[in-house]
């Protein structure tokens, strides 16, 4: 459950960060590509059969309606008191637990929908309403989320909703509030609904529990009106909004491009990134199966050779904005900032106690353009964004792969109390050994100090993430 605390510091963060009304948003899910007769038909057949529960949910909202925008938040309010009194991370209000039934029957109601005589295959998702469902923050880069609930998810079919309460078996998450006065857009200017910070509070956590999502999708509804938002390192887009009962069609495209036509990276999978089967994991790296599937990167840089994951990420970033990061080493870098690589190779002495560089490079698409925030935000226009450099006066966050030979653990997965002393003495000594060099780490934690796996290592422990050091300009190799 997200804290008062935690919301205000997702507004803080997310000022100056969010863009609405965006049209693009719907081309880039689609909607165009969806038959319109099957549309207008599905319209047609899912206000008559889902009668009861259109008119069930139409009955709640006028109920919200008569509500101002104070008793709205004290509703909220209540259920948010409730859920920490009770220790629940389930926080709707009792009009929202009321919407989410018969909305979640009119969701299955259009993704199951086709035209008679039509043998077209049936949706490869499905909606879920997270009533009584808690997503767990059980593998080892997610032990320490807040895990907030959602109000819907959808997960592909294959998943067994009744078991599965892993983040990376949800690809869209959807979020429901009773009124329209509750919706993204701010009665007040320079101010952030709750709707936001709530949603971006998912987001961030979606994107650490599935590490190669480079942006995320939400549905939201308030009312009797929708709008999409994605959620990237950058901030957040919303498409421009519109009314269920009124524009029930352009309802019926969304519903049918989350379920039907959008692939996992058209709703922001790495598209350089190829996941493993269970039975390909087990073969290619011994591990056991049913654990978490091993990925295949694509070649980092001018390096060609292809990288292969083993086992979930050490450790991955629970911010939205910024890096990213993910150990593997996979992060988001800022296009005006020096590469964590490029002061990797500006050492020039070999340092006992830190990491050791094997090789880097930005991310690009297949069409040799490199994936950056402002790429992907004007992907379906294909526009000509791929100089980097010219991105200087204007930055956008660069996805950069870094691949370092030292393998170890986290810090905190220490045996013995020597171990862990012995692990600062030496992550002191790398740090000392970077400043004699003319390099200030400046971002030293428990996450940046791994224990080596390694036997026959001088140094069992060593610092990482040169990301945020100082170094003077004349000592990078660019």
């Amino acid at each position: 459950m997200i804290s008062s605390s935690d919301c205000s510091a997702i507004k803080i963060d997310l000022k100056g960060k969010i863009e609405y009304d965006d049209t693009n948003i719907f081309k880039r899910l689609r909607l165009d590509s969806i038959d319109n007769r099957l549309v207008q038909k599905c319209v047609v057949a899912v206000l008559k059969t889902q009668k009861e529960d259109v008119d069930q949910f139409q009955k709640l909202i006028m109920s919200a309606s008569a509500k101002s925008e104070e008793e709205l938040e004290l509703d909220s309010k209540l259920a948010r008191d409730k859920a920490r009194q009770t220790d629940s991370r389930y926080r709707k209000t009792e009009d929202e637990y009321q919407m989410c039934e018969p909305l979640a029957r009119i969701f299955t109601a259009i993704a199951n929908f086709n035209l008679p005589g039509n043998c077209t295959q049936g949706p490869t998702r499905l909606f879920h309403s997270m009533d009584d469902m808690m997503l767990e923050a059980n593998e080892p880069h997610t032990f320490r989320f807040s895990v907030p609930v959602p109000d819907f998810e959808i997960s592909p079919c294959g998943i067994d909703f009744s078991t599965s309460k892993l983040w990376r078996d949800r690809d869209v998450f959807g979020q429901v509030k009773s009124s329209r006065k509750q919706g993204p857009n701010a009665a007040l200017p320079n101010t952030i609904p709750n709707i936001i910070s709530h949603c971006a509070d998912y987001a961030r956590l979606f994107m650490s529990g599935r590490p190669f999502m480079l942006y995320c999708t939400g549905l939201l509804i308030f009312g009797s009106q929708f709008c999409v938002g994605i959620f990237d390192r950058d901030g957040i887009t919303f498409s421009p909004i519109h009314d269920m009962f009124t524009e029930t069609e352009i309802f019926v495209h969304v519903i049918r491009a989350i379920t039907h036509e959008l692939t996992i990276q058209e709703l922001g999978f790495d598209p350089t990134v190829c996941v493993l089967s269970d039975e390909e994991t087990s073969q290619l790296t011994g591990e056991t199966k049913g654990g978490y599937l091993s990925a295949i990167i694509s070649h980092i840089g001018s390096n060609l050779r292809l990288w292969c994951t083993i086992g979930p990420p050490m450790w991955t970033s629970v911010s939205l904005l910024g890096r990213g990061t993910a150990v593997w080493h996979t992060s988001w870098c800022s296009s005006a900032r020096n590469r964590e690589s490029d002061i990797y190779q500006a050492i020039q002495q070999p340092i006992e106690g830190l990491a050791k560089f094997e090789c880097r490079g930005d991310v690009y698409f297949m069409d040799g353009k490199p994936i950056t925030v402002r790429n992907l935000r004007n992907l379906s226009s294909h526009k000509d964004l791929g100089d980097i450099d010219s991105e200087l006066k204007n930055p956008t966050p660069v996805l950069h792969r870094l691949v370092l030979a030292t393998v170890g653990k986290p810090l905190w997965q220490y045996e013995s109390e020597i171990e862990l002393l012995t692990g600062f003495c030496d992550a002191l000594l790398g740090h000392k050994a970077l400043y004699e060099q003319g390099i200030l780490h400046r971002d030293i934690s428990a996450g940046n100090v791994l224990l080596s796996t390694a036997q026959d290592e001088k140094f069992h422990r060593f610092i990482t993430d040169l990301d945020f050091a100082y170094v003077t300009d004349d000592m990078l190799v660019i």
